[in-house]
C-alpha cells in the first residue's frame, strides 16, 4: 500500500504542476480569493484492511486481531467527514477537518482471543466495536497561482482517537484439575495522539464548471509512550452546479499506523489500518 501511495502522489503532483506552469501567473487585482468554504462528504468503502493488538505488557499476551477478516467488521461501516476553511489573501487559508468512522458487528469466534486482560472464547459471540475519530488543524499556504489554478503546501496538528471494545464471554485458565471459569466481560481501550502533519495540495480547472484537485499528506512521529505515522492521498472531481454549491466525487488512499503504551507497560496496543473507497461530497463557499 505504501508503494501505491507514494507512486499515486509523486505522478499526481508532477500532473498538477505540469497543468498549472502552462497557463499564464495570477496578478494581485485579477481576483479576490477570501472567503469560507466547506465540505460535507460520505464514504463508499472499496477496500479496507485493519488490525488491533491489545495486550497485557506483565504477561506479554495478546492476540492480534484481523477486523475483517475474524469480526466482520467491514460489514457495518458509518463514514461522515467535515472539511472547512476561511481563505483570508491570495496565498493564505486556515483549515479544519473532522472524521467519524464507527464500525460494529457480532461474531461466532473461531477461535480463542487475548483482548488486554481478558481471553474471549471461541464458540460464542463476541459484539466488537472500533470508532475513529480525526481532527486535523491547518495552515495553507498557496506558492504557485495561475489563471486555472493553484498549488501550495500545508502544515497543521492531526489528531487521532482510536477506541475498541469488545463484549463477550471470557475465560480463565483452570490450574490442574479445576474447570474452567467463565464468565461475561467487557475491555475497551482507547489510543489518542496529537502529531503534526506536512501536506501538499492543489487544483486545476478543466473547464467553466469543472475543476480538479488533489492533496497529500503525511507524519510519523514518536513521543513518549506512543508512536504514530500516516500517509493520505486524495483526488477529487468538482462540478460548480451553482454559484455557492458545488458536488463531485472522491478517491482517496490512507495507510496509518498507531503504537502505545496505556498503562506504563501494563496495556499495551497497536493498530493498523489501510483503506481506499471513494467520497461523495456537497461543497458550500462563500
Amino acid at each position: 500500500m505504501k508503494t501505491l501511495l507514494n507512486r499515486s502522489s509523486s505522478v499526481a503532483l508532477v500532473l498538477g504542476l505540469l497543468i498549472l506552469a502552462s497557463s499564464p501567473a495570477l496578478q494581485a487585482q485579477d481576483q479576490d480569493l477570501r472567503g469560507f468554504w466547506a465540505y460535507v462528504e460520505g464514504f463508499l468503502p472499496l477496500d479496507l484492511e485493519s488490525s488491533f493488538t491489545i495486550s497485557s505488557g506483565d504477561a506479554e499476551i495478546g492476540t492480534s486481531i484481523d477486523i475483517e477478516g475474524e469480526l466482520d467488521l467491514d460489514d457495518a461501516i458509518d463514514r461522515a467527514r467535515f472539511r472547512g476553511g476561511f481563505r483570508f489573501g491570495r496565498r493564505h487559508e486556515i483549515e479544519v477537518s473532522y472524521l467519524s468512522v464507527a464500525r460494529r458487528n457480532g461474531k461466532i469466534l473461531a477461535r480463542n482471543l487475548q483482548v488486554g486482560r481478558f481471553e474471549f472464547a471461541a464458540g460464542f459471540e463476541l459484539q466488537t466495536q472500533l470508532k475513529t475519530e480525526d481532527v486535523e488543524l491547518g495552515y495553507n499556504y498557496y506558492f504557485l497561482q495561475r489563471e486555472r489554478g493553484e498549488m501550495g503546501f500545508s502544515l497543521g496538528v492531526h489528531t487521532i482517537l482510536n477506541e475498541v471494545t469488545v463484549d463477550g464471554t471470557a475465560f480463565i485458565a483452570p490450574t490442574t484439575g479445576l474447570p474452567r471459569a467463565e464468565f461475561a466481560a467487557v475491555e475497551s481501550e482507547s489510543v489518542s495522539i496529537p502529531l503534526p502533519y506536512l501536506g501538499l495540495h492543489g487544483k486545476v480547472e478543466l473547464g467553466r464548471k469543472f475543476v480538479f484537485s488533489g492533496l497529500v499528506k503525511v507524519f510519523e512521529l514518536s513521543i513518549q509512550d506512543y508512536s504514530g505515522s500516516w500517509t493520505s492521498v486524495e483526488a477529487m472531481i468538482e462540478h460548480h452546479t451553482f454559484e455557492h454549491v458545488g458536488f463531485g466525487l472522491g478517491f482517496f488512499l490512507s495507510d496509518l499506523d498507531v503504537q502505545a503504551d496505556l498503562a506504563r507497560g501494563v496495556v499495551l496496543a497497536d493498530f493498523s489500518q489501510e483503506q481506499n473507497g471513494i467520497a461523495v461530497f456537497v461543497r458550500f463557499n462563500r
